[in-house]
């Protein structure tokens, strides 16, 4: 026997193109900063993420845009706008002139708006009626929306301006009600209401309109609070209000002065700063298209995670707004028998249950934290480690314990024998090995571990832990017993 050391097996995705600095990725699995050890050491837990139940596969196709209204989920697929209820029930409430593109919302009071690129269209809720926006004083192809103050506020396309309805009547505005940003010459791309604000996004910066109820135009800059950081993606902007159990937030996809593009987040006092950490923010750094990128933000017991997905790239990263780690999600494809981004592109909570919508049907799905699959669709989570390095020797990798905490094995099927794999690379992640799998528990076994032997000689070692049983995972700790091998 060698020595033995306690590692950390739990942890967040940080890749990094340069492998032998990291090589760390966690998928499906969330980390959980657990209490520290007796020697003081942190501990990092990993938590399953959650499986997909279905909710409908009626709403007829994939969905371009999404809004909720109290218990109201408004989209529209193809050219109908519909609704869907916490019971399931569908409604259309009418067709627009696109089918392609994203749409987008706001309300105010009893008016829904939504413009698609090319028109803009309120349904008024008391009524029932759906309406095309015929005002000649609405702007052509506007592409987003926000409402605040009892004001509809579109950006004005190709400009640094943007434009407000009359009050209260999304189907009435004059030429004369617009406002440019202020602080730069960049193109404004959104308009978003944060705490009762109207932060204007720019190509390069950010700057702040209030409303001070003036007679001839409510909204004024606020001097001194411009921001040099922009928006690369409109649909990347996602936020809670005052009335949510954590602090108020705004995460995006922006860009740099600097070059490039970084995710952030805005605290309810203006503070800016980036989140994800190095090696993902290096990873979106390589990627061709981002500016089709999507987010949203849920509520998971005391965590709160930023969904960002890059369609394109076909990759989903989340970060953990509570304690600033992130990881990823994936969802098995089995018309091409690989793995694509997460399945939800949109989020709605109704009733307080999360629903989410499957960007390649629309089909809507509960989210569910106890549910291990997606809707009947094993879910794959994987683990790698970091490098193992110390002192940068051979080392002789005699054993590998994992500790597991598993929710109770299934009665039959798949479940019933859960197993772990795990693979090993001697060359810093660029090669992985055979798998090796072990049996962990059976029905009644809360708690048990996996031994791993004879695991091979490296300077730049490391492993992979991968299980795909629909029962509830969890990685608590792990040991290693190894030799320096000094003749090597």
């Amino acid at each position: 026997m060698g020595k033995q050391q306690r590692i950390i097996f739990g942890g967040q995705s940080n890749p990094r193109r340069a492998l032998d600095q990291s090589s760390e990725r966690t998928v499906n699995w969330y980390p959980v900063e657990g209490p520290k050890d007796a020697q003081g050491n942190p501990s990092i837990f990993l938590y399953p993420t959650e499986g997909l139940t279905l909710f409908s596969s009626d709403a007829g196709g994939a969905i371009r845009g999404s809004h909720v209204v109290g218990n109201v989920y408004f989209f529209v697929v193809g050219q109908s706008l519909k609704t869907i209820d916490a019971t399931g029930t569908i409604t259309t409430l009418g067709t627009i002139n696109t089918s392609g593109g994203a749409v987008r919302f706001a309300d105010i009071f009893d008016q829904v708006m939504l413009v698609d690129g090319l028109d803009g269209w309120i349904y008024t809720i008391s009524t029932g009626v759906f309406t095309q926006i015929v005002d000649p004083d609405f702007p052509n192809n506007v592409e987003q929306v926000a409402a605040l103050g009892g004001y509809f506020i579109v950006t004005v396309p190709l400009s640094q301006s943007y434009a407000i309805s009359n009050l209260s009547n999304g189907l009435s505005w004059d030429a004369i009600d617009t406002q440019e940003a202020q602080y730069d010459s960049d193109q404004l791309i959104a308009c978003v209401n944060y705490l009762d604000v109207l932060w204007l996004f720019g190509e390069r910066t950010i700057e702040q309109h209030v409303n001070e109820g003036n007679v001839d135009f409510p909204f004024t800059p606020r001097l001194g609070t411009s921001i040099n950081y922009g928006l690369k993606a409109i649909d990347s902007i996602a936020k809670t209000g005052m009335n949510d159990s954590t602090q108020p937030t705004m995460c995006w996809l922006g860009t740099s002065a600097r070059g490039g593009v970084i995710p952030l987040t805005m605290d309810s006092y203006g503070a800016v700063r980036p989140i994800f950490n190095p090696g993902i923010i290096e990873e979106m750094n390589t990627f061709e298209v981002t500016s089709d990128a999507y987010g949203f933000i849920y509520q998971r017991d005391d965590h709160t995670f930023y969904v960002l997905g890059f369609p394109t790239q076909n990759k989903t990263y989340v970060y953990d707004l509570t304690n600033g780690l992130s990881h990823e999600r994936e969802s098995y494809n089995s018309n091409t028998l690989s793995y694509d981004r997460w399945l939800p592109n949109f989020y709605a909570n109704l009733g307080g249950q999360q629903y989410v919508a499957d960007f390649r049907t629309g089909y809507i799905y509960s989210l569910e934290p106890r549910v291990y699959t997606e809707a009947g669709t094993l879910i794959r989570r994987k683990r790698r480690i970091p490098i193992f390095k110390e002192n940068f020797t051979y080392k002789s990798i005699n054993s590998l314990w994992i500790l597991f905490n598993l929710g109770a094995a299934l009665e039959s099927g798949q479940g019933s024998d859960p197993q772990a794999m795990l693979r090993i690379s001697r060359d810093g992640g660029r090669t992985f090995g055979a798998e090796m799998w072990r049996n962990i528990g059976t029905l009644g076994e809360f708690a048990d571990m996996g031994r791993w032997d004879l695991l091979g000689t490296a300077r730049k070692w490391c492993a992979e832990l991968t299980v795909t049983d629909p029962i509830e995972w969890k990685v608590l700790d792990s040991f290693m017993d190894f030799d320096d091998e000094e003749n090597q």
